[in-house]
């Protein structure tokens, strides 16, 4: 059965909440699409304020759903704070569950990133490359002391850095791909594509598959 909280992300995904909806409408909605039931539908659709907001007519959609699954955001490179404290960060707020990244090139720009991820997921930080020789001294501070505060973040080096090609964030309902590392969101042109789980099912098992091969090889980034 599925659980509330998918339910609602599933409406939101169909578009349901372009239209105010009573909090009875979501219940009667989600049960004959679904065979969802929750005895607090009030508190479930206050949890999910990442997607909807209350209105005095109901419950609204906060920000557009992804466009026939997939949902683009333009990084337009000339707006560098607006580009990752917003635009990006609308999307690290839809993560649920364990997340996990693989971004070849590691700079101090992606600690700035990381840190806008949820504090209370546990994430995975698989990388091929730390930082050049001019720097990375500096950037082995950096993220002694990133480590002290986000202990919720895994780091680890793969020695094959030619394997790791794509970059990309993982969660359990979004996969992301970004056109640039994540050091450099904000300060280039680039495009993220985000796809839903309903429209990833079978590639989110190979990434998984392989990231964890990739994994297991590694070795921790201190």
């Amino acid at each position: 059965m599925t659980r509330p909280k998918e339910a609602i992300r599933y409406l939101w995904e169909n578009d349901f909440f372009r239209q105010h909806r009573k909090t009875k409408e979501v219940e009667e909605k989600t049960f004959d699409e679904y065979g969802c039931t929750c005895s607090n539908w009030s508190q479930m659709l206050k949890d999910s304020k990442d997607l909807i907001r209350p209105t005095k007519k109901g419950w609204i959609q906060k920000r557009q759903p992804p466009s026939s699954g997939k949902d683009v955001v333009f990084i337009s490179g000339k707006k560098p704070w607006t580009d990752r404290n917003k635009e990006f960060s609308s999307l690290l707020n839809s993560f649920e569950g364990e997340i996990i990244i693989v971004d070849n090139y590691f700079g101090s720009g992606t600690l700035q990133i990381l840190a806008q991820f949820p504090k209370g997921r546990k994430i995975k930080f698989l990388t091929g490359q730390f930082g050049s020789d001019e720097n990375k001294d500096r950037l082995k501070r950096e993220l002694s002391d990133f480590k002290k505060e986000f202990k919720n973040i895994e780091f680890r080096i793969y020695a094959k850095n030619y394997e790791l090609h794509d970059r990309f964030v993982l969660s359990d309902n979004y996969l992301i791909w970004i056109g640039h590392g994540l050091k450099d969101v904000g300060n280039k042109e680039s495009f993220l594509i985000a796809l839903p789980k309903n429209k990833i099912t079978e590639v989110q098992r190979q990434l998984n598959s392989q990231f964890d091969g990739k994994w297991k090889r590694a070795q921790n980034l201190k």
